[in-house]
């Protein structure tokens, strides 16, 4: 049966899960986390819950969010295009320095720029703005292809699928699908990331954010230690 956790915002959200997960044998299969205001993000998270201030050679929260959408990206002034730009470039020096050097590319790269598809997000904006009227409709990106991606049981890319719910009272709610979910390495950096994306499209359209959810079906950590004592003592 499916796990479901609320929480109000991004910590919250993650910590519950991360204790689910703590609690767990062997993982947790089916954990739908849903965060009602995901734009929220307190900015001392990424250094209190940075893998990396446990492990040494673990991810940091901040490298995992801009692997997915870079802050330099929803900040940026000016127009789409740039902002586009500022990100390509923030991941491409990145990637050159070797701070990141995953095969596969980045999930911001595959909304922005993925093969035939070309810029998703952009579409996507440009769809949410055509339309004359608020609406009820759901608009998607996909983050996998197998012209690109072969089955694995683990490793990246392991976010699938994004969904926005476009409301008739101007709200736009995310839904993410992670086949495999790390809570120790990436989930708060992932939710923080799939905030920002949220963010920047209402920023573009004419909607507000409503929740985040997120689909892990298979929620773990390699070393529940580890996950622990990220976790620490804190209370959601």
């Amino acid at each position: 049966m499916p796990e479901i956790i609320v929480g109000s915002n991004v910590r919250e959200g993650w910590l519950r899960g991360a204790k689910l997960v703590l609690r767990s044998t062997g993982g947790v299969s089916h954990l739908i986390t849903v965060i009602g205001n995901p734009v929220q993000v307190d900015s001392d998270w990424c250094t209190r819950y940075s893998a990396r201030r446990v492990k040494q050679g673990a991810d940091t929260c901040r490298g995992v969010a801009n692997v997915l959408f870079p802050n330099v990206t929803l900040n940026a002034a000016g127009s789409r295009e740039s902002a586009y730009e500022a990100g390509w470039t923030l991941l491409s020096k990145a990637r050159s320095r070797q701070i990141m050097n995953a095969g596969w590319g980045t999930y911001f790269e595959r909304l922005t720029k993925f093969g035939a598809a070309g810029n998703q997000l952009e579409t996507a904006i440009n769809k949410i703005n055509a339309w004359a009227n608020a609406s009820r409709t759901s608009l998607y990106f996909h983050t996998s292809g197998f012209h690109l991606d072969n089955f694995r049981t683990r490793g990246a890319p392991c976010l699938q699928y994004i969904q926005l719910e476009c409301r008739n009272t101007g709200h736009i709610a995310l839904t993410a699908v992670y086949r495999n979910h790390d809570f120790f390495n990436k989930a708060i950096g992932n939710f923080v990331g799939l905030g920002r994306l949220l963010a920047f499209i209402c920023k573009h359209t004419e909607y507000a954010p409503a929740e985040l959810t997120c689909i892990s079906m298979h929620a773990y950590a390699d070393v529940k230690r580890d996950l622990s004592e990220l976790v620490g003592d804190d209370n959601e």
